[in-house]
């Protein structure tokens, strides 16, 4: 609320307060008069004052000074009337003071001399009555009356000095309100210039890390690629935390209204979570298929909003159990309430700590935990978020029974048509073969279940839950099935059966973001986490839901004849930009400055511009408008926003001054898509096929991928190589460190043993424990945790116990990498 819309609400409310008094006093006064049988004609002029007063009020007619001197007129005329009857003189002086306290609050000094004159007159009339022998002097107190002329002046004084701070004081309140709008001005300078910055050089690190990743083949420097770009995306979650809270905290949040597809958002949530860390918990979505199609709201805060509730739900679940995200819709006479709920089968809360957790900065006790990275705003940006898009947000928590966080926000309607529809569903009949017995926690079974309930009841269409493969082969053999859906380990099992079923039965494979796809499958596969929208695209056979997953659907989005033109003053954001733009098909011209880019466009025609906006000389603004000027009405330059300047609202500045879309740094591939085919006709981009690239032969002695030996006592190498992300080369290289590394390990541990530094031992371990797991030895790796958890703990009998054992295993491993290779693998 601004200074001015506070300043009349206050007016109006002491007005109020002034004018019950004055109808609560008349009132009393009116029956007074009639019981003590005063004057019957001063009974409609008290009413005649208590009305005008009431109803210049309510017109709202003249200004608030006047008012008041209109108000205290009446009242002071009603108090005279009242004091002028011999009995009640004494207490006229009390209702006089009573008065000018109430007025003191209008701040207007020149009213309280209403009141004191009129005391004055009243104490003229009866010293007037009492010379014309009308009163007795014997009637009044001298006493009395001079007590009352001193309480009159006083309060006349101190009303006045009332009036005066509150005058100062609101004069104070108004510069300190002018100092703090101008130093939220120059906070929002400092974010959107930190925005800048920050984001800069992150954009360069993602960025040039993933090109660099794309076109690396040695799987060594891939995986170092890998944890550098998953580092810099780290960092830039951390920045937009703290930009996100800042705003929160200091009121400054923009929101967006865009029309928007929730569709598009869970598919983005879903891509995210597909790379998870090894012995992560079991992602599950449901979305509701009959949730609208298209709405209108901020997008952007309802991915960041299910982000920051998975996020923290996977940060406190281990590997055995799940998190459940649903997504549905409840209809409302302004649309509809978007509902989304996250629950998880982790460590949970106490009432005391679910209490403070949306406080911020407070994190449940790490020591709890499997994962505590962040910085605990999750939830109190949620809130955030939540509270300014008008909804709620509800935490529900036990300790050790899980968390559910609730959020409903309001959106607007702008297709009411279901946002996940299948083609002809009278036609198909579905099974759908999941075994129960492959998940070790029930909550996984149960959500898996509900979802494909949610599914067959939002799609109408008829779906057979079978948990054995015996009974899918009797129901394909006796009904008219056209799908069938599994998921990888079933495939696995029977993998035979489901590549050659009958041609007019469809198999869909839902499968874990490591499995390598066989040349020539007659399987749709389509990537976990699935949900609704992912299932109906792939019966429905579209390309809606695999646009950003070129692997699974095996096509590839490329943008045909598209002049591109990238602007920016900072050297390695145009090679980032130019770089991921060459993976499209794009080739870019590169502006270094505002004023180049105009030039650029007064020679070439462009049809996109990405546009830098802090430049020096001409920003991005100032470049946009010089280029829309000189290039006229009918030019139809697509021109993107193109910057680090992310805090809120900037994207409505941006549209407002002329851009045609807003896109961020760092690039966030799925928004570079949006963006760029909601800009550019369906002419100038489709989907390819692109051919699946076979790894090379591994040239490493005595070593090949397909002739590996199966069976080992330590060894899991089908484990090792799917941690290795299906690379046999880079497992073999992690197996010949591994022996390198050995003879130093067991010296070190055994020289860390002897002195009984169990601190060092336990670090070590903790370094064994890793490097034994990425190698498939599991028991090793399980065996070194044991120990150092007892060595952290101080348990030196356990630790005495099971040393002599531990380095058995590990010459137990080396023993299995020798019969590998035929020798010593170094």
């Amino acid at each position: 609320m601004d200074r001015g819309r506070r300043n009349e609400e206050m007016r109006k409310s002491i007005q109020i307060v002034i004018l019950v008094c004055y109808s609560l006093y008349s009132l009393g006064l009116i029956v007074v008069s009639i019981i003590e049988k005063w004057e019957l004609w001063a009974i409609p002029i008290i009413v005649i004052g208590t009305v005008t007063s009431w109803s210049i009020y309510i017109s709202g007619q003249f200004v608030f000074r006047f008012r008041v001197f209109v108000y205290a007129g009446f009242i002071s005329l009603a108090v005279f009337y009242y004091g002028s009857h011999v009995e009640q003189f004494n207490n006229a002086a009390l209702i006089f003071v009573l008065a000018m306290m109430l007025f003191s609050l209008t701040e207007e000094k020149p009213v309280l001399r209403i009141f004191f004159m009129a005391y004055a007159m009243l104490l003229g009339y009866h010293l007037i009555m009492i010379l014309t022998n009308i009163e007795q002097r014997g009637q009044f107190n001298v006493g009395t009356i001079i007590l009352d002329c001193m309480a009159v002046t006083i309060a006349d004084r101190v009303a006045s000095y009332i009036c005066e701070m509150f005058a100062v004081s609101k004069s104070m309140a108004d510069e300190l309100e002018e100092e703090m709008a101008e130093m939220k001005e120059k906070s929002e300078d400092f974010m959107a210039n930190i925005s800048h910055e920050l984001r800069t050089p992150i954009n360069v690190v993602t960025g040039l890390s993933g090109l660099l990743l794309n076109s690396e083949k040695e799987e060594k420097k891939k995986a170092d690629l890998s944890a550098i770009q998953g580092a810099g995306r780290r960092l830039f979650s951390r920045i937009e935390d703290i930009l996100d809270y800042t705003e929160i905290d200091t009121g400054s949040l923009v929101l967006s209204e865009d029309e928007y597809r929730i569709s598009s958002v869970v598919n983005d949530i879903s891509t995210e979570f597909r790379l998870q860390k090894e012995g992560a918990p079991e992602i599950i979505i449901d979305m509701d298929a009959n949730i609208p199609a298209r709405m209108v709201g901020d997008s952007a805060r309802i991915k960041r909003i299910i982000r920051h509730l998975m996020v923290n739900a996977v940060k406190f679940t281990d590997g055995n159990g799940c998190v459940n995200l649903h997504v549905f819709a409840r209809k409302k006479e302004y649309g509809v309430n978007l509902c989304i709920e996250v629950t998880d089968t982790g460590i949970g809360m106490t009432d005391e700590e679910r209490k403070r957790v949306i406080e911020g900065l407070y994190q449940i006790d790490s020591g709890r935990s499997r994962r505590v990275e962040g910085i605990g705003l999750g939830l109190s940006i949620v809130y955030g978020f939540t509270k300014k898009m008008g909804g709620f947000a509800r935490i529900e928590s036990e300790l050790k029974n899980g968390t559910k966080v609730t959020v409903s926000v309001p959106q607007k309607v702008i297709d009411e048509k279901p946002s996940v529809v299948v083609d002809h569903p009278e036609k198909l009949e579905i099974a759908c073969y999941l075994r129960n017995d492959k998940y070790k926690s029930p909550a996984v079974r149960e959500y898996y279940t509900t979802m494909i309930m949610h599914i067959l009841k939002g799609l109408s269409v008829p779906i057979h839950r079978v948990v054995e493969f015996d009974e899918l082969k009797r129901l394909c053999a006796k009904s008219q099935i056209t799908h069938i859906i599994i998921a990888e380990e079933e495939y696995l099992e029977n993998t035979e059966y489901y590549e050659n079923v009958k041609s007019e039965i469809s198999v869909i494979a839902t499968v874990s973001p490591g499995f390598r796809i066989p040349e020539n499958s007659n399987v749709t596969y389509i990537r976990k986490p699935i949900f609704s929208h992912s299932i109906v695209n792939a019966v429905n056979r579209k390309m809606a839901v695999w646009e950003f997953d070129p692997e699974t659907s095996g096509k590839k989005l490329v943008f045909k004849n598209v002049n591109t033109l990238i602007v920016d003053d900072e050297e390695m954001n145009l090679i980032v930009a130019k770089g991921i733009l060459a993976g499209y098909g794009m080739d870019a011209d590169l502006a270094h400055s505002g004023m180049e880019a105009v030039t650029l466009c007064e020679k070439k025609k462009y049809d996109i511009v990405f546009m830098d906006h802090m430049m020096p000389d001409v920003d991005g603004v100032e470049a946009m408008k010089l280029i829309r000027q000189n290039a006229g009405s009918d030019d139809r330059t697509a021109i993107i926003a193109f910057t680090a300047n992310a805090v809120s609202g900037v994207r409505e500045m941006f549209m407002k001054e002329g851009f045609d879309e807003f896109l961020a740094k760092p690039i966030e591939l799925s928004e570079l898509e949006r963006v760029l085919k909601k800009l550019l006709p369906s002419t100038m981009w489709e989907y390819v096929t692109v051919k699946e690239e076979v790894d090379e032969a591994s040239a490493l002695s005595g070593y090949n991928g397909t002739d590996m030996p199966m069976n080992f006592g330590m060894l899991n190498q089908q484990n090792g190589v799917r941690i290795c992300r299906g690379s046999n080369e880079f497992y073999a290289e992690m197996l010949f460190e591994f022996d390198r590394e050995a003879d130093g390990i067991i010296s070190e541990l055994q020289g860390l043993y002897d002195a009984r530094d169990w601190d060092n031992y336990r670090i070590k371990l903790e370094g064994l424990k890793l490097s034994s797991r990425i190698i498939g030895a599991n028991d090793l790796s399980r065996k070194a945790g044991e120990i150092e958890r007892a060595a952290e703990e101080k348990w030196e009998a356990f630790v005495v116990a099971n040393h002599d054992d531990l380095k058995r295993q590990i010459d137990a491993v080396r023993s299995d990498i020798m019969r590998l290779y035929g020798g010593s693998a170094s």
